[in-house]
């Protein structure tokens, strides 16, 4: 459960940063092998991991607004 925790922080982490879009298939394909391993590991166990990540949905951060000071130069 740490290891996808720290998954989805890094997600966020780079989404503030503006490179959400080159890691979030990756990250996401990290945090679907693990939640399967789990799930595949022990069913009664997966139940309980998945309501404590299911509390974790992933949200994107808001859209960086446009600069509009620099429209205004001209």
């Amino acid at each position: 459960v740490q290891g996808i925790r720290e998954r989805m922080d890094f997600l966020q982490e780079m989404e503030s940063l503006g490179l959400g879009k080159k890691y979030r298939p990756i990250i996401q394909q990290e945090i679907a092998q693990k939640i399967r391993t789990i799930e595949s590991l022990d069913s009664k166990r997966f139940d309980e991991i998945e309501r404590e990540v299911g509390g974790l949905k992933y949200e994107r951060p808001p859209p960086k607004p446009f600069p509009l000071g620099e429209l205004d130069a001209e």
